[in-house]
């Protein structure tokens, strides 16, 4: 087992909702347990050149809450800029205020179209490596008694063992540690792990939680959801935490393709809170963090439509010509505005590539995405995809009529993203 961390800072994200009120409560109680110091932030959409004067009455309100609960605490309005969403700008001001836990509200929203536009704390969880605590509208008010750990015997479950008695310790809470055998049908025939392995697995997880004086049990299941044997256990075992492994995706596209964690968190009327990512090593000895990361084509995507200017590659009479422009971009197609000469003349049915990149310079974060496809225009195209594209807004920064419209078919998207060296982040590049 590692050191017992200690939850130094803690990032209090909030809204003005009823999570904030089940939230105040356990933020408190954790902060005051842990001696930790909270930073209240509210992200809002509002442009400068102000912030509203309910969204300070809201931070002011809830840091004043906590520093007459003895609890050092200050506040923070941070705005949304561009393509960024709120868990982007949560996920940013937890690193710059060095938080060693991250809360948040959640209304366990858990149709595919709330997952992705309104489940802020699993978007949160999937951008930090430190600790998430999921907040649900129905929370206690205290700390936690009795505590859920799911183990399968990888770095990230010992890891979620380590915060698991980090939590009980401070709170004196009893742990039940559990192990989910899945089962996997396949051509018929239906396939589950091993039961001594299993066993094995719990009595190692209950083994470390005894060494640190934490009271521990523990039981194993079999189930087609793994999701949904850990809610059952919770409830017969009336936790008041779920401690989780972070096998965090780098985005939302991933958490839709069957997180464990996302799924509980949608259906669980409990806290949960995400361990800390394992940062594996490669062979060279570098953490994974420090390797590119590959992005799936949804995030690419995604990433492609947060920007205005990009590069465009065409090549005339076996040449390379690189041009700057404004584009937009929907799931089909880049396009772009011009006038009449060279490019025009070149971007005429050939193959193209386009590439758009960007450095968070607060977050140290860069990435890079690139499309290869046909380039051609559209300008007095009648079909349905060209009229759909000359709809977007496309407003070009250089001088001059660009009146002349041309599309990149997309036939392969591929994108990186990767953290900087923090020589290049203290430099500002």
């Amino acid at each position: 087992m590692e050191m017992t961390p200690v939850f130094r800072k803690m990032l209090f994200a909030i809204d003005d909702d009823d999570a904030l009120t089940a939230a105040a409560p356990l933020v408190a109680a954790y902060a005051k347990r842990f001696g930790s110091e909270v930073r209240v932030l509210h992200v809002q959409h509002i442009e400068p050149p102000g912030h509203d004067a309910a969204s300070h009455r809201l931070v002011t309100g809830v840091a004043e809450r906590l520093r007459a609960d003895g609890i050092e605490a200050d506040g923070e309005i941070r705005l949304v800029h561009g393509g960024d969403s709120v868990a982007d700008v949560i996920a940013r001001s937890a690193v710059s205020a060095g938080a060693d836990l991250v809360v948040v509200g959640s209304h366990g929203r858990a149709d595919l179209v709330a997952a992705f536009l309104g489940s802020v704390s699993s978007r949160v969880a999937a951008g930090l490596d430190v600790p998430v605590l999921v907040v649900r509208v129905h929370a206690g008010r205290g700390g936690p008694r009795r505590v859920l750990v799911a183990v399968d015997g990888s770095r990230d479950s010992d890891r979620a063992v380590t915060e698991a008695g980090d939590v009980a310790a401070a709170f004196d809470a009893e742990v039940l540690v559990l192990n989910v055998r899945q089962v996997v049908t396949a051509e018929g025939a239906a396939v589950v792990g091993s039961e001594p392995e299993a066993q094995a697995v719990v009595a190692h997880a209950v083994a470390a939680l005894f060494a640190r004086g934490v009271a521990a049990t523990g039981e194993t299941a079999v189930q087609h959801q793994v999701a949904a044997a850990i809610i059952e256990a919770a409830d017969r075992f009336g936790a008041d935490l779920v401690v989780l492994g972070s096998r965090r995706p780098s985005s939302l596209g991933g958490l839709l393709l069957g997180s464990v964690g996302h799924a509980v968190i949608s259906r669980m009327r409990r806290p949960v809170l995400l361990a800390s990512r394992v940062r594996e090593r490669t062979p060279h000895g570098e953490s994974a963090g420090d390797v590119p990361e590959v992005l799936p084509e949804g995030e690419c995507l995604r990433l492609l439509r947060t920007q205005r200017v990009g590069r465009v590659a065409l090549a005339d009479r076996g040449q390379p010509l690189i041009f700057p422009v404004n584009y937009a971009a929907d799931e089909r197609a880049i396009v772009f505005r011009t006038a009449p000469g060279q490019k025009l003349h070149v971007a005429r049915m050939s193959s193209a590539a386009f590439e758009v990149d960007h450095v968070d310079e607060q977050s140290g974060v860069a990435w890079s995405v690139v499309v290869k496809g046909v380039a051609y225009e559209i300008t007095d195209a009648i079909d349905e995809l060209s009229d759909e594209l000359r709809r977007l807004v496309v407003e070009p920064m250089a001088p001059g009529e660009r009146t002349r419209w041309i599309a990149i078919r997309r036939h392969e998207t591929s994108g990186r993203r990767f953290r900087l060296p923090a020589a290049a982040v203290a430099a500002g590049h």
